[in-house]
C-alpha cells in the first residue's frame, strides 16, 4: 500500500473515530442519561450508571489511542497537509486532563463504589449521577468539535 492510499486511510479513520465519539457522547447525555434517571430504585439507578461507565471508559479509550495513532500516522505520512489529523488528535487529547482533573474527582469518585449507594443518601448519589452528566457534556463539545474539524478539513 502506498503511502497516499495509507494517509486517506488514517484520514478516514479519524474522521469516523471522532464521529464515533461525538455520536456516543451526544448519545449518553441526551438519551442514555436522562432515561436513567427515570430508574425509580437509587440502587438501580446507581448499578446502571457505574456498568455502562465502566464498559464506556474502556471502548472510549481504545478509540481516542487509535484516533491519536492516526492521527500522528497521517502528518507523518503527509506533514504539509496531514496536521489537521494532529489537531485532531490534539483536540480530543483534551478530555484526559479533563476528566482525571475535574469529572473524576468531583462526579465519579465520590459515588464509584457500590458501598456509597447504602452510606449516602438516595439524593447525594443522584446529584452526583447528574452532575456527571453535566461534567460529561464538556466532553461531548470536545468530541462534537473534533468531529466538526475532521469533516471540515476532508471539504476543504
Amino acid at each position: 500500500m502506498d503511502a497516499e492510499t495509507t494517509y486517506k486511510i488514517l484520514a478516514g479513520v479519524c474522521t469516523f473515530g471522532s464521529g464515533m465519539l461525538a455520536g456516543s457522547a451526544f448519545y449518553i447525555n441526551t438519551i442514555e442519561h436522562p432515561s436513567r434517571m427515570t430508574i425509580e430504585d437509587t440502587k438501580s439507578c446507581h448499578r446502571q450508571w457505574k456498568e455502562t461507565f465502566d464498559l464506556a471508559k474502556k471502548q472510549q479509550m481504545k478509540i481516542h489511542l487509535a484516533l491519536c495513532v492516526a492521527g500522528a500516522g497521517a502528518y507523518y505520512l503527509k506533514p504539509s497537509t496531514g496536521s489537521p489529523w494532529l489537531v485532531n488528535a490534539g483536540i480530543l487529547t483534551i478530555n484526559l486532563p479533563y476528566t482525571l482533573l475535574v469529572l473524576k474527582p468531583n462526579s465519579i469518585d465520590p459515588i464509584y463504589e457500590d458501598a456509597v449507594v447504602s452510606e449516602k443518601s438516595d439524593a447525594y448519589v443522584r446529584d452526583h449521577i447528574n452532575l456527571w452528566n453535566r461534567y460529561h457534556g464538556f466532553r461531548t463539545v470536545v468530541n462534537c468539535v473534533a468531529f466538526g474539524y475532521c469533516l471540515y478539513s476532508l471539504l476543504k
